[in-house]
């Protein structure tokens, strides 16, 4: 891996820390000027803004933007881009399937374990 290809991943990282990204959700990888941004594109534990496609193409410019990068390949399992503009992937599916699934209960019985000693 060269210095250029090194330089990539650090200022690929310093985007997705700046916009609150959790790496450990995202794997960055560059080759001789091509970056791979592959996994899940979500916000750490403690922020409660929600990423939106104005946040996701700002990411992506501001990637476009270093220096040394010949081409991006977005792999991301929640956010798409393939009608020109950036979409999250599978939230109104999502949001149905709570609306359809009841909420799981689980009982623990306290009296009976108590009884059972």
């Amino acid at each position: 891996m060269s210095q250029a290809d090194l330089d990539i991943n650090r200022a690929v990282r310093t985007v997705l820390v700046k916009h609150w990204i959790d790496l450990g959700r995202i794997s960055v990888r560059s080759s001789d000027g091509k970056l791979w941004v592959r996994g899940s594109l979500s916000r750490i534990a403690g922020v409660n803004e929600e990423l939106t496609p104005q946040i996701v193409e700002a990411m992506s410019d501001e990637m476009r933007r270093i220096r040394n990068i010949k081409q991006i390949y977005f792999s991301l399992e929640n956010w798409n881009n393939d009608s020109g503009a950036w979409h999250e992937v599978g939230k109104k599916r999502q949001q149905q399937q709570q609306q359809i699934t009841p909420p799981v209960k689980t009982v623990y019985d306290i009296e009976s374990e108590q009884g059972d000693n």
